[in-house]
């Protein structure tokens, strides 16, 4: 199965719950792919690993389903690899 670094999260309005996240391919800070949270459960379900990683400690934290419909990581006490703390994705329209 695939492991999939979230590096930014999409919200309706500011920590008004997340709707999508984007990952990074190359293990950098940069969303290459857009998931929705259905997509992110989805394969969550299938046994693909979505996860986190602490900017202070490096350690990783899981994506885990969080109620029918949402998503949420694995509370190990660190805040900075906790979805509500990652940074606003911005997508560029393609030219």
């Amino acid at each position: 199965m695939s492991a999939y670094r979230v590096v930014c999260v999409e919200t309706k309005e500011p920590h008004e719950g997340i709707v999508a996240v984007g990952t990074s391919n190359d293990g950098g800070e940069v969303a290459d792919h857009r998931w929705t949270v259905t997509e992110v459960r989805r394969s969550i379900k299938l046994g693909h690993r979505f996860y986190t990683v602490s900017k202070s400690t490096g350690k990783e934290a899981d994506v885990e389903l969080y109620g029918t419909d949402g998503i949420t990581t694995s509370p190990d006490g660190i805040y900075d690899n906790n979805l509500d703390y990652l940074r606003a994705c911005s997508w560029r329209a393609a030219a």
